[in-house]
């Protein structure tokens, strides 16, 4: 008799993580229910049978520890793994404390996510009694696990609790609350409006347990975004804090789908279009660049592509985890912050770098615009890796015969292994330009 696939729920809101996670397991032999928010997730765990979940802490909709309590306050005992980018003491703690099984820190290996999976089913069929015997399952428990749990924060890194704030609020005199446009793990972003200029803006707040050090890391982010000025970035209008210290950030309000999900819709792209789409990212990354940042996560869910005054404006938003060019190392100690499938070779190896990673990333970003997908599996975390760093560069062309030999060269410097063998985004953009004569 075959065995019936253990069903696994992936709550990711990234696209290309939740692809990569699915697509690794599915190879296990597991069944994946893949979903890109929270409420999507609790509505899972209510109606769908689920051997063991896999929740990512920072989701639009509600955050992976509402839907873990939620889960729990509801009975339901399914073995749940969750998933930060951001692995404080106080979130692994609180993690924990509402009934989570086990935890991972990204970026992780899937062989280490599915190896973590199997580890808790295989608890769990350990700690469950044999059909027929008689016994009181409310007393049943699993086999001691060892986890390091680092004490939770105290002093002056502990702060007040921040929560939702309500339509008809008003912030600092002059923006009043709308609704919510989306909900993360750090931050709650409102659609506001400026009532003394009459327009509707954005406006982010942190969310939860007020921490310095999240306060700290939301200010850099508001005066890092803040040098950039550009068409085609998300402009940081506003910066200040609410009366329980609760900082928050006024941005242009962005309307419009996502490169990434219009590439899951109709990659491959119009030549002309993808070209002219990455021209404008570059133009946004060579001011970046010119005020000495580095973006660092560049890619397709982090460019809108809004429309003004009847064309297309591609703008470039997130500046979560921009790096001063000064600082810009990978520790070994963190990790790499950052999407896989866009990770220029030097990241890779811990080098030091500047906005020529993200020249590169807009190179991957154009060969899926032009092909339709990857020249990797991007399920493969490994061989992801192993091309960025020694694969072979096939001409855009072979997928594509219309394509001419000048995008096949521009597309192969864009992805070159070598930084110094990269154009600038400066230079990538009047490459681009001279493309577009051409397409």
């Amino acid at each position: 008799m075959v065995a019936t696939p253990r069903r696994i729920l992936v709550a990711e809101d990234d696209d290309d993580s939740r692809t990569l996670i699915k697509r690794y397991l599915e190879g296990k032999g597991f069944t994946v229910l893949a979903v890109a928010n929270g409420d999507d997730a609790l509505t899972a765990l209510v109606r769908d049978t689920i051997d063991l979940a896999v929740l990512d802490h920072m989701m639009p909709g509600k955050t992976g520890l509402e839907v873990l309590a939620a889960a729990r306050g509801a009975g339901n005992a399914v073995p749940i793994i969750m998933a930060t980018a951001v692995a404080s003491p106080e979130q692994i703690v609180r993690a924990l404390e509402l009934g989570a099984d086990d935890y991972v820190t990204k970026p992780f290996s899937p062989s280490v996510l599915a190896a973590r999976i199997t580890l808790r089913l295989r608890l769990q069929a350990t700690a469950a009694p044999p059909a027929s015997a008689d016994v009181d399952t409310s007393t049943a428990e699993l086999p001691p696990v060892e986890v390091e749990t680092p004490a939770p924060p105290s002093g002056d890194d502990a702060g007040p609790q921040v929560g939702l704030l309500g339509a008809g609020t008003r912030i600092a005199g002059r923006y009043q609350i709308a609704g919510v446009i989306s909900e993360g793990g750090f931050g709650t972003v409102y659609r506001a409006r400026h009532l003394d200029l009459e327009a509707d803006v954005a406006i982010k707040v942190v969310r939860g347990r007020l921490q310095r050090s999240a306060v700290v890391q939301f200010r850099r982010e508001a005066q890092l975004a803040c040098r950039v000025r550009h068409a085609n970035a998300v402009r940081v209008l506003d910066f200040g804090a609410l009366p329980d210290g609760a900082p928050f950030l006024v941005m242009d309000l962005l309307e419009g789908p996502t490169l990434e999900s219009v590439l899951q819709r109709s990659a491959p792209l119009p030549v002309e279009r993808a070209i002219t789409v990455l021209q404008a990212v570059l133009s946004a990354l060579a001011a970046t660049h010119r005020v000495e940042l580095v973006h660092c996560d560049v890619k397709p869910s982090n460019i809108i592509l809004r429309h003004v005054d009847g064309r297309e404006l591609p703008t470039l938003c997130d500046f979560g985890i921009a790096t001063e060019v000064r600082d810009a190392k990978d520790s070994a100690s963190k990790g790499i912050a950052g999407s896989a499938a866009y990770l220029a070779p030097e990241r890779i190896t811990k080098q030091r770098y500047d906005g020529r990673v993200d020249v590169y990333a807009c190179g991957m970003m154009l060969y899926r615009a032009l092909t339709g997908g990857f020249p990797f599996d991007p399920a493969d975390l490994e061989g992801v890796m192993e091309w960025h760093l020694r694969g072979e560069r096939r001409p855009t062309s072979e997928w594509r015969p219309e394509l001419t030999r000048a995008v096949d060269l521009a597309v192969a410097r864009l992805l070159a292994v070598d930084p110094t063998e990269r154009p600038t985004a400066e230079e990538a953009e009047t490459l681009m330009a001279s493309l577009v004569w051409e397409a």
